[in-house]
C-alpha cells in the first residue's frame, strides 16, 4: 500500500507527463563497457539494475562519475538526503549488484540524477551505502 508520500510524488510524476513515453529518432546500442570516440574519451559503464539498459558515465580525466540512478543521494519521495540505492529499479538485485563496478572507478567527485554531489571516490559512496544498510 502506498503512503501518503508516495502518493504525492505519483500525482506530480503523471501531471508532469512522467508516464507518457517520447519516441527517439535514433539508437545506438552499447556493448557493456566501452570508452566513447568522443573528446575526453568517456568511459560506459553497464550499471543495470535501476533499468534494464542502464549506465553510469566516468570522465577519466576530469576525475568525475556520472552515477545516473544507479545510485542516489537524495530521495525524492520522502525528501530525505542521503546515499542510497535509487528506490524505485526493476531489477534491485542486478542494482545492487552494479555497485560494484561503481566501487572500482577511478573518481574524485560522483554525481547523481538526484541528490548534491558526493565530494569522493565512488568506492567512498558504494562503502557508505553498505555501511548504511548494515
Amino acid at each position: 500500500m502506498l503512503g501518503r508520500q508516495e502518493c504525492r510524488y505519483l500525482a506530480h510524476t503523471i501531471a508532469a507527463g512522467g508516464a507518457r513515453y517520447r519516441p527517439v529518432a535514433e539508437v545506438q546500442t552499447l556493448d557493456g563497457d566501452q570508452a566513447m570516440d568522443l573528446s575526453g574519451r568517456p568511459r560506459i559503464v553497464c550499471t543495470t539494475g535501476d533499468t534494464a539498459g542502464h549506465f553510469s558515465v566516468l570522465l577519466p580525466e576530469r576525475g568525475v562519475l556520472f552515477a545516473g540512478d544507479a545510485l542516489v543521494n537524495f530521495d525524492y519521495v520522502t525528501g530525505r538526503p542521503g546515499l542510497a540505492l535509487h528506490r524505485f529499479n526493476e531489477d534491485r538485485a542486478r542494482a545492487a549488484e552494479s555497485l560494484t563496478r561503481l566501487a572500482g572507478l577511478d573518481a574524485e567527485v560522483v554525481l547523481f540524477g538526484h541528490g548534491d554531489p558526493w565530494p569522493g571516490t565512488p568506492r567512498s559512496a558504494v562503502e557508505s551505502i553498505d555501511a548504511g544498510s548494515a
